[in-house]
């Protein structure tokens, strides 16, 4: 208990990344591990929970929260007045579980009966969340006789609040003997041969799997058959749907680990000139993506990735080893393959961000539900149908065409509307027509008969003359209406069905004035001489996106533009396709990231794109090396990806010997690099803290100057305490800057009295905390 498990240590990385407030108790044991994680990351919102006066431990030297126990306490009961405090004052509880302690249960049942989750932890087995008294009752279920004797003689009144229901209380007893004896079941099969299912995805079945370690039958053995009955029937009414992967059996990804990550910069393999905005990294994805958390969390508009398909056909690598057909956990590999990266895209994606992610129906279904679970099933913006272009004479009974792309965005109602209009659209269409004009008399049954009130003033879209007063037609006028320069001069009031109507009234309670539709766009209304209400909408920016993707070129055609570059990839994704799709965001400042950069296609369709419309769009590349033990040597990161994005904007000479102009720009070369947690003080080099200060406060990547100080802006970084470094520092805090300034070195108070009012943080305190785990 002393050790917290993988599964703690996310959880707890997740309520610090969240910025929860955090109390823990002062015990020996879990609560003290859990103490010294806190205060090796420079966790500030904790308050520590004791019994008396004095912790027991307080590592971090946080708020205390004493609680008197009753006089008479001894023992367990000395420190149950604390737990009782603690589960009233947390908003949800984790508790670490050896499987035997009453205690911890006992604090589950106080967090249940205050209506607060519980996530009970056991090892590396499944956590076991409860949330309701049904849950509760049903993992009570699955304990020992002695567990629940012991919680039962623990537990006061008050915190085992039983109902009229006789078996509700026998819970906590063990049931009469009689009704222990094996009775035949519906099939005629004994009881001891049902297995009782669970009724919620991982509550009830995590609960009976850590509750004991023999085998499935024993677990049930000792329940009534009204016991089971109860647990059946809410399996049956509970049941959720959701997604399930082997998670026991597969091989764990060697790629998973909890070591800082430090990106270090290879200038040689970098392009361009200083300093760099846009990054290609080298290295596992789950690696790059924990240290760009660490810097650009919520600041990435968009992500586009093309992972692997899954075919079977030698395209996915797991644990260095490429995953074929054969492979019986194959598609559980790739789903906690994919689980573990999209969990930390998500945390870097903005508000109004979006993912799209490339895929063709060998893993759709699968990746459908995975995105669903991951970014939520209301977040999804759309399934798009790209109809690949190409040769499909082949002998296949069914011509496969098409492959598809997830659209999700973390909040679908900010998303603002795409400034694009499909490609296939004919120029003369109405879409670019500079203004929409539609009438709003519509009859119909969602369309109930109202009135309308135009008043003196109301525009029309005529100079001059008399609309008729009339019931033969829509809409009804009551009066004539007569109109000069353009303008009604007296109230009349229309009768008819109506779109818009509300719309229209705002328009004419603000005086005529041009108002806003739901999309954005400018909205006025005017009386025409047949007598209809016209709304008028500002075309400002055309928007027409197309759920099915044509005409965007295809793989062929790109691999034989790679071929006259000088590199050899097969099956890139079209740069048109591309150039479209990450056109649908509407920023040209945005940043793009994709980790699984293949032959670095994302990077030349921004480039494209800066160079077309004068934009600043970053992008971030993430490949690895693709090294295999058939293959040590290879590397698609370098000799794929950047020197293809190079080319694109440096310029090159096709292998026809003609010469290609580049789009310009550059961009850093990076490497991942783990460091063990432990030895961070002594592993991370000045270089990659500078770089990591630079991403973290939204800098261009520019070079360690190779001496104990560097400044960049406000933001500055002391290396060293020598005296020429120093003097380096003040003589930066003379320019006006110190009372902005963020500096950031190994030991501020050595320094801090040079300017008191700067903003001052410890290194390696300071990135430890933002990188979590």
């Amino acid at each position: 208990m002393s050790r917290l498990s993988s599964q703690v240590r996310e959880r707890l990385d997740n309520v610090m990344r969240k910025g929860h407030d955090v109390v823990v108790g002062d015990a020996n044991g879990a609560d003290k591990a859990v103490q010294k994680l806190l205060h090796e990351a420079d966790y500030r919102k904790v308050t520590v929970y004791c019994s008396g006066d004095r912790p027991r431990n307080n590592l971090g030297q946080w708020d205390l929260h004493a609680v008197t126990p009753p006089k008479t306490a001894k023992g367990f009961q000395f420190h149950a007045a604390k737990d009782r405090e603690m589960a009233q004052a947390a908003d949800f509880g984790l508790m670490i579980w050896d499987g035997k302690s009453p205690g911890t249960v006992l604090n589950v049942l106080r967090l249940v009966r205050a209506g607060k989750p519980a996530v009970l932890v056991n090892g590396t087995q499944p956590p076991i969340t409860l949330k309701s008294a049904g849950e509760w009752e049903m993992f009570l279920a699955a304990c020992g006789d002695a567990l629940r004797a012991d919680l039962r003689s623990r537990a006061t009144n008050d915190e085992w609040q039983p109902g009229a229901d006789a078996a509700q209380r026998s819970m906590f007893d063990p049931p009469p003997s009689a009704s222990r004896v094996a009775e035949p079941a519906a099939d005629g099969a004994p009881l001891d041969d049902v297995e009782a299912q669970p009724a919620t995805a991982d509550a009830p079945k995590a609960a009976a799997k850590a509750a004991t370690s023999s085998d499935v039958t024993s677990k049930y053995q000792q329940l009534s058959k009204q016991e089971l009955v109860r647990l059946l029937t809410r399996r049956d009414t509970e049941r959720q749907l959701g997604l399930v992967w082997e998670r026991d059996d597969i091989d764990a990804d060697a790629a998973i680990n909890e070591d800082f990550v430090a990106l270090e910069l290879d200038p040689a393999l970098s392009h361009g000139e200083t300093p760099w905005r846009n990054l290609i990294i080298e290295g596992d994805n789950y690696d790059a993506l924990r240290a760009l958390r660490m810097s650009h969390a919520g600041r990435i508009r968009c992500i586009y990735i093309d992972p692997p398909y899954n075919t079977g056909n030698r395209d996915f690598i797991y644990n260095d080893r490429f995953i074929d057909k054969s492979h019986r956990f194959r598609h559980s590999l790739w789903l906690e393959f994919m689980y573990k990266r999209l969990r930390l895209a998500k945390d870097l994606l903005a508000d109004d961000g979006v993912i799209f992610v490339s895929i063709d129906d060998n893993e759709l279904f699968r990746l459908g539900m995975l995105m669903d679970e991951v970014f939520g099933a209301e977040k999804k913006l759309a399934c798009f149908a790209w109809q690949t272009d190409g040769n499909f004479d082949n002998q296949a009974k069914i011509k496969i065409c098409h492959e598809y792309i997830l659209a999700y965005s973390l909040n679908p109602d900010a998303f603002p509307m795409p400034p694009v209009v499909d490609p296939n659209i004919p120029e003369e269409s109405k879409l670019f027509r500079p203004e929409i004009r539609n009438t709003i008399v519509k009859n119909g049954p969602k369309n109930p008969m109202a009135e309308i009130t135009l008043p003196a003033g109301f525009p029309a879209s005529f100079d001059a003359g008399i609309v008729p007063a009339r019931t033969n037609k829509w809409p009804h006028i009551l009066s004539d209406i007569h109109v000069v320069d353009s303008r009604v001069q007296a109230g009349s009031v229309l009768t008819s069905g109506w779109a818009n109507r509300e719309l229209c009234q705002e328009f004419i309670d603000s005086g005529f004035k041009p108002i806003r539709d739901s999309k954005g766009q400018s909205t006025t209304f005017v009386l025409t001489s047949s007598g209809a209400i016209e709304n008028i909408k500002l075309r400002e920016s055309p928007s027409h996106v197309m759920s099915i993707l044509r005409n965007l070129g295809n793989t062929q055609s790109d691999s034989a533009m790679l071929t006259e570059m000088g590199i050899n990839f097969t099956y890139p994704k079209p740069v048109s396709m591309l150039n479209y799709l990450l056109s649908i965001v509407d920023d040209k400042r945005a940043t793009f990231l994709d980790f699984f950069a293949g032959s670095g296609t994302t990077a030349h369709a921004v480039t494209k794109l800066n160079a077309e419309d004068g934009g600043e769009r970053r992008f971030i590349l993430v490949s690895s090396t693709e090294a295999t033990e058939d293959q040590p040597d290879k590397n698609l990161c370098r000799d794929v990806c950047a020197a293809r994005v190079r080319r694109v904007m440096g310029g090159y000479t096709s292998t026809k010997g003609e010469s290609v102009t580049g789009l310009g720009g550059g961009f850093a070369y990076l490497r991942a690099r783990r460091i063990p947690p432990h030895r961070l003080s002594m592993k991370i080099e000045h270089a990659e803290v500078w770089h990591a200060l630079q991403l973290l406060h939204d800098r261009p990547l520019s070079p360690w100057p190779n001496h104990g100080f560097a400044a960049d802006g406000a933001l500055a970084y002391l290396a060293d305490f020598r005296e020429t470094h120093v003097a380096r520092l003040r003589d930066w805090l003379a320019r006006d800057v110190a009372t902005s300034a963020t500096i950031y070195c190994w030991t501020p108070d050595r320094v801090r009295e040079l300017a008191p009012q700067a903003d001052w943080q410890p290194i390696p305190q300071a990135l430890r905390a933002r990188f979590g785990r």
